[in-house]
């Protein structure tokens, strides 16, 4: 309790925020305060914390509503096996805990069918997320149970999961267009391959020639 405000409550994202009024009636309005990036996200330095405010029903001028920052981007890591699952384990050792982050891992449970493995998951979301789905292979029974949802608005669907391919993604900007952020963050991630060999003898002799 403050001089302000009656009840404080500390929230890990903006939607567990928006989770949280939208299911207490008696909540009528939210003020999240300053939002700023996580260290290291390539955050434009013009782009100064911002601080957001909604109230039911309301809409005020100059004043972003909720809705407009509400995180609704949902990556599905999806393979045969664990992989999937080791993959996000990985991420969130290095980035911190990501609750929008999903993983599916095929063919681990004996006699469990792939297609209703798949349509599960993908009917957990609401028509207003926005899915980045990372298969493991291209053309591979896991990757073409989520072709059949290329059809649906805001899919992206993506082969080759890997860990600087999803790190790429998640650090970059919250507002960057799907469609450059995937594709920037597949040519990273290509770049980040390297056959340390080869790479580390042609550095050392270009640093001799030097």
């Amino acid at each position: 309790v403050t001089d302000k405000y009656k009840l404080v409550i500390v929230v890990e994202s903006v939607a567990d925020a928006w989770r949280l009024a939208t299911a207490v009636p008696e909540i009528t309005s939210i003020n999240l305060g300053g939002i700023k990036a996580k260290e290291g996200s390539r955050q434009p330095v013009s782009q100064p914390a911002r601080h957001y405010f909604w109230h039911a029903g309301c809409s005020y001028h100059g004043v972003e509503p909720l809705d407009e920052v509400r995180m609704k981007r949902h990556y599905i890591f999806a393979s045969h096996g664990s992989f999937a699952a080791g993959i996000r384990q990985s991420v969130e050792l290095i980035l911190g805990a990501q609750p929008h982050l999903h993983a599916l891992c095929a063919y681990v449970e004996e006699n469990e069918d792939l297609t209703q493995q798949v349509d599960s998951l993908m009917a957990s979301f609401t028509p207003q997320d926005e899915l980045i789905v990372i298969t493991d292979i291209f053309a591979g029974s896991v990757n073409n149970e989520f072709v059949r949802y290329l059809h649906r608005p805001d899919f992206h669907l993506l082969a080759g999961l890997n860990l600087p391919l999803v790190i790429e993604m998640l650090i970059a900007p919250p507002d960057e267009p799907v469609i450059q952020l995937i594709n920037e963050a597949l040519t990273n991630a290509r770049e980040g391959m390297q056959y340390c060999n080869q790479t580390i003898s042609s550095a050392s002799c270009a640093d001799k020639d030097f």
